[in-house]
């Protein structure tokens, strides 16, 4: 199992990801699940990305005709690290998760017997497909969205502005308040404290 999975790793993901497959049976015969599994799957880069799928599968209990269903539970968790300078790291980041309940499933073969082969092929193509509406999800959706809801909380500077934002002008282009600023300021302070203006100005 772990060497077909060893494939799809690198013909996704390359070969600095690293992934991994555990089997464990079921511990109750009173249900109809026959195992569970769990594949694995980590790829970071040296820019910061990082990518963690993991894939919990509960497979049915074979019928005597040979089908069985398969129930995914898929999260997907990206995480973008970039170092600005030396004393600023930005994050960013998201998780997906899907869950699928696959329709039934005719095993190919000694179902019966033997049915593992078929297991592995039907779980793979639902895993490849969910891996493919996920990454699609992220690209065209959910990163567009989140700039679209950053230019909604923050605007970007106007092209054609003061040089250095709105900000500069009004303190004077960083050398003090200018005359406007200190105007407003003097008679903030003289209602405040109840005084008539005395045309001295703060300086």
């Amino acid at each position: 199992v772990n060497e077909v999975w060893d494939a799809y790793r690198q013909l996704y993901y390359g070969k600095d990801a690293v992934g991994s497959v555990y089997l464990k049976e079921s511990s109750s015969s009173t249900t109809d699940v026959a195992f569970l599994a769990c594949f694995l799957i980590q790829k970071e880069t040296s820019t910061g990305g990082r990518w963690t799928s993991s894939h919990f599968v509960l497979v049915g209990n074979v019928t005597a005709t040979g089908s069985t269903k398969y129930h995914v539970h898929s999260t997907v968790h990206v995480t973008m690290e970039k170092a600005a300078s030396s004393t600023t790291t930005t994050n960013a980041g998201a998780r997906l998760t899907k869950e699928v309940v696959s329709d039934t499933y005719k095993l190919r073969g000694d179902a019966i017997s033997n049915p593992n082969p078929s297991h592995l092929e039907n779980i793979g193509k639902l895993i490849e497909s969910i891996e493919i509406d996920l990454r699609t999800s992220l690209e065209q959706i959910h990163f567009p969205k989140a700039k679209e809801s950053l230019s909604q909380l923050r605007q970007e500077a106007r092209p054609g502005g003061p040089p250095g934002g709105m900000m500069m002008p009004m303190m004077g282009g960083g050398m003090g308040m200018n005359p406007m600023m200190m105007g407003s300021l003097n008679k903030a302070l003289s209602a405040r404290s109840g005084l008539k203006k005395t045309g001295k100005a703060l300086s």
